[in-house]
C-alpha cells in the first residue's frame, strides 16, 4: 500500500476539497493517506489518518512555526508522495524533494493575481510577480494539480506535469441534505464559506436591510470562518446594526452539520465581487446548493452564468447592487414554485455534469502516472 501526505497549513480540519474529496477518495481507492493540518487533536477519518498541527492566527507565526511542525509530522508518516495545499509551503515541497519525495502541489487559487488586488499591501505588484515566479518554479520542480481549467492558462508555457481536478461535489454525500419541496420552510436564507468582503458580506447585509425595511421576516444563516478584523468592521456596518438580530454566525462548522441547516432555508448565496481572481473560478458552493436542490443568487460573472442561467437553477445578479441582490432575493421569499423550480434544475445539473465522481478518476489516473515515473 503507497503512502500519500496531504499537507495544509492553512486550511481547516474539515476542508471539502482536502480530506472530504482528494484523501477520502484516495483512501478509499488503496492508499495509505496521512492529512497533517490545523486539528485540536489526531484522529483517524474515514480511512484518512488526521495528524493533528496548531495553526496560528498571526501570519508571521503560521509561515514559519506551523509550516515547522507541518513538516516535522509530514517526515514522521514515511509516505512516498507528499502532496502540498498552500503557497506557504513552497520550501516545504523543495526540501521533500531533496529527499527524494515525490511531491504534488495543489494549486487551489490563483495567487499572483489576487495579490494584485491588495491595495492595503506594500509592493502589491512586486509580490505579485515574486508569485509568478513562483509558479514557474512549482512547474519545474512538482507535479501539479490545478483546481480550475482557468489555471491552465498560467501554467501551460512552463510545460507542467498537471492535471485539472475540478473542486465538483460529490453528489451522493449530499443526499440526505435533498430538500425538493421548499414550499413551507421559513424565509431563511443560506451561506457557508469565508465570511469577507471579498466575498460580499457586505452587500448581502445591505441587502438583507433592504428586505427588513420592507418588512419581510427573515432569518440570515452565515456559516464559516470570519476574522476578528473583518468582524470588527461588519459590526460597524449601519445595515448589519439593523438586521443583526436577524443574521446567525456560526462560524467554523463541519460540511454535515452546515448542509442540515440548509433544508429549513429558501436559497443559498454566493456573492462573489468582480476580483479577477474569482471571475475565472468556479465558486465550489454553487455546486453543493445545487446538490441539495437548493436555488442560488451569485455572482454575474460569464463563467457562473453558464451554469446558472443555462441549466435554471437561480439568478446572476452584479453583486456591487444591493438593490438587485434585494430584488432576486424577494422574488424567490415571494415565488415557492420558482424556488422548487430552480432546486429541481439544479440537482439534476450537477447529478448529470458537474460532479466529484469524474474528478475523481483524474485524480487517481495522475497518481497513477507519478507512481509509474
Amino acid at each position: 500500500m503507497i503512502k500519500v501526505c496531504q499537507i495544509s497549513s492553512a486550511h481547516n480540519t474539515y476542508d471539502t476539497r482536502i480530506l472530504l474529496k482528494e484523501c477520502c477518495s484516495m483512501a478509499k481507492n488503496g492508499y495509505d493517506v496521512s492529512l497533517v493540518i490545523s486539528a485540536t487533536k489526531d484522529e483517524d477519518y474515514k480511512g484518512v489518518k488526521i495528524r493533528a498541527i496548531k495553526k496560528y492566527e498571526n501570519r508571521f507565526k503560521r509561515m514559519t512555526l506551523t509550516v515547522f511542525s507541518a513538516l516535522r509530522k509530514a517526515l514522521s508518516t514515511k509516505s512516498k508522495i507528499y502532496h502540498l495545499h498552500d503557497p506557504e509551503l513552497f520550501f516545504v515541497g523543495i526540501f521533500l524533494k531533496m529527499l527524494g519525495k515525490k511531491v504534488v502541489f495543489d494549486v487551489h487559487e490563483n495567487i499572483s493575481a489576487q495579490i494584485k488586488t491588495k491595495d492595503w499591501l506594500p509592493f502589491n505588484k512586486v509580490f505579485s510577480h515574486v508569485f509568478r515566479f513562483i509558479d514557474f518554479l512549482n512547474a519545474k520542480m512538482f507535479y501539479l494539480v490545478l483546481a480550475e481549467d482557468s489555471y491552465v492558462n498560467l501554467y501551460e508555457r512552463f510545460k507542467p506535469k498537471s492535471v485539472v481536478v475540478l473542486n465538483l461535489p460529490d453528489v451522493e454525500a449530499f443526499e440526505k441534505y435533498r430538500t425538493p419541496d421548499r414550499s413551507h420552510v421559513e424565509n431563511a436564507f443560506f451561506y457557508v464559506g469565508d465570511v469577507t468582503f471579498a466575498r460580499g458580506i457586505d452587500k448581502t447585509l445591505e441587502a438583507l436591510c433592504i428586505l427588513k425595511k420592507q418588512n419581510v421576516n427573515f432569518t440570515f444563516h452565515c456559516i464559516g470562518p470570519m476574522e476578528q478584523s473583518v468582524f470588527e468592521r461588519v459590526s460597524g456596518l449601519d445595515a448589519y446594526l439593523i438586521v443583526k438580530e436577524n443574521v446567525k454566525f456560526y462560524g467554523i462548522m463541519k460540511l454535515d452539520e452546515a448542509y442540515e441547516i440548509s433544508k429549513k432555508c429558501l436559497f443559498g448565496l454566493s456573492l462573489l465581487k468582480p476580483i479577477e481572481n474569482y471571475k475565472y473560478s468556479y465558486s465550489t458552493k454553487i455546486f453543493e446548493y445545487m446538490s441539495v436542490n437548493l436555488p442560488i443568487i451569485t455572482s454575474d460573472f460569464e463563467l457562473y452564468k453558464n451554469v446558472v442561467e443555462k441549466y435554471e437553477c437561480g439568478f446572476c445578479v452584479d453583486t456591487t447592487n444591493e438593490n438587485e441582490i434585494a430584488e432576486k432575493m424577494l422574488e424567490l421569499v415571494k415565488n415557492r414554485e420558482l424556488v422548487n423550480y430552480f432546486g429541481e434544475n439544479g440537482f439534476i445539473a450537477v447529478q448529470n455534469n458537474f460532479n466529484w465522481k469524474n474528478e475523481e478518476r483524474k485524480l487517481l489516473d495522475f497518481y497513477d502516472q507519478i507512481i509509474k515515473k
